[in-house]
Parts: C-alpha cells; structure tokens; sequence
C-alpha cells in the first residue's frame, strides 16, 4: 500500500521559500550606490597643478563610469598609470597598485567588475589589480578646468549620479613691487580673461575689507593690480576671483 502524505501547510511553505529566493535573487541585482563621493564641494588647485577625484560604488556590477565637466560628457581617452612604480621587482601585495613593482608585464584583461589582471612575466605570477575607486585625474591644470565635476556611474540596473565637486584654479601673483617714493605697490596677476578680481586687505588675515575691484581684459590672461599704500601700510593683500 502506498501511503501518501498529506499536510496542506507544505506547498504554501515551498512557495514562501521560493518567494524569498526570488527576493533574494533580484534584491541582489540592485542599481549602482555611490558610497565615495568625489572628494569636497570645492577644491581649489594652483595653476599647473594636479587633482583627482575619486568614487567608490556598491550594487551589481560591471559598472561604467562617465566623468562630466559642466554637464558635458569627458573623454575616457584619459592616460593614467594605474599600476607600477617605474622599478623591476616584486613587491607592493595588497597595496597601492602604483606602488607596486613588477617585472616584465606582459599581457593584461580585465574582467566584469573592471579588475585588471596582469601578465607578470618575470615574477612567474598574474597580478590582480582590483577596481575599488575609479578616478579622474586632472594634470598641468589650466583655467579652462575650473567647474564642475560629478560621475555618473552606471550598470544593467540603473545609474547614479555623483555629489559636485567644484573645481577652483588658484590665482598666481607676482612679488609686489614699490614705486618710487614707496607711495604705491603693484603685482602682476594670472587668471582668466574676463573675469572680475577683487583686491581686499586686513590687518590680521582674519578681518578683510574690499578696497578695489578689476576685470581681466578680453583676451588677456594678466593684468596689474595697484594700490595706494597710504592708509593701508603694515596690512595684507589678497586677490579673489568674483
């Protein structure tokens, strides 16, 4: 005789597991989560000088990254050194790629996620670069930087957009020079055409009063600041762009 058994809770249980694998499966497949965001909201950089921005995410890979300058898209056809210190060797496990050294690279793939794996040939190894937060560096910055910058991080899910980091480029002044008589000072000053500086000073770099406002000439990337140093004398000067 065939016994059959009967319990009306079984396939309602079954269904409620299988509901919680499904959940499960689609729960993991989530949209991408900037969990890094790029940096500060405003960053100021010298004339010349380097910056980067960098994100991290969490959800479903693989993941593409589109950098954007005031909305518009940058191109990827960025050049970075993303692993090697320039030195033959075999060290730098479980550190900054950039620090580490590696002898006779000789092939590279990188997988779904973006790790980057690397023939390294002499060493007899394949080293994992792992792809943790993709970065934007920015070399030898002109005025023509300066904005905003923000990523936007995609995958089969969905996308996000990344919290604006605003690039400022540093003003350059040159040493202040004394008429004669020592009545008057004047330097020279670097910065976008066009655009409005104001020269202010203070008597204890906490305290700033504006005392005269100048705009760069329409084609020109310097220009002369001078004031009358009567009045003023024993104080600081600065320059900021309005």
């Amino acid at each position: 005789m065939k016994r059959r058994i009967k319990n009306r809770f079984l396939l309602p249980a079954l269904m409620a597991g299988l509901g919680l694998m499904l959940a499960g499966r689609v729960a993991a497949q989530s949209p991408p989560t900037v969990t890094l965001q790029p940096t500060n909201s405003s960053v100021t950089v010298p004339l010349g000088g380097n910056v980067s921005f960098a994100v991290s995410v969490t959800g479903s890979g693989p993941f593409s990254y589109q950098w954007q300058h005031a909305g518009t898209n940058l191109s990827n056809g960025i050049i970075t050194t993303v692993a090697g210190n320039g030195t033959n060797g075999y060290s730098g496990d479980w550190g900054a790629a950039t620090n580490a050294e590696l002898n006779g690279p000789s092939g590279v793939a990188v997988d779904a996620t973006g790790n980057l794996f690397i023939g390294d040939g002499d060493n007899n190894r394949i080293r994992k670069v792992v792809s943790q937060s993709p970065t934007l560096v920015l070399n030898d910055v002109g005025f023509g930087n300066a904005g905003a910058y923000d990523v936007v991080v995609s995958n089969p899910y969905g996308s996000v957009t990344s919290s604006v980091v605003n690039l400022t480029i540093g003003i350059i002044l040159s040493a202040p020079q004394m008429t004669v008589g020592n009545t008057n000072f004047a330097f020279l000053l670097s910065g976008p055409a066009g655009s409005n500086y104001v020269l202010q000073v203070s008597p204890d770099l906490s305290s700033w009063s504006s005392v005269s406002t100048s705009t760069m000439p329409a084609g020109a990337t310097t220009m002369t600041l001078s004031n009358v140093i009567s009045g003023y004398n024993r104080r600081f000067y600065r320059a900021l762009m309005q």
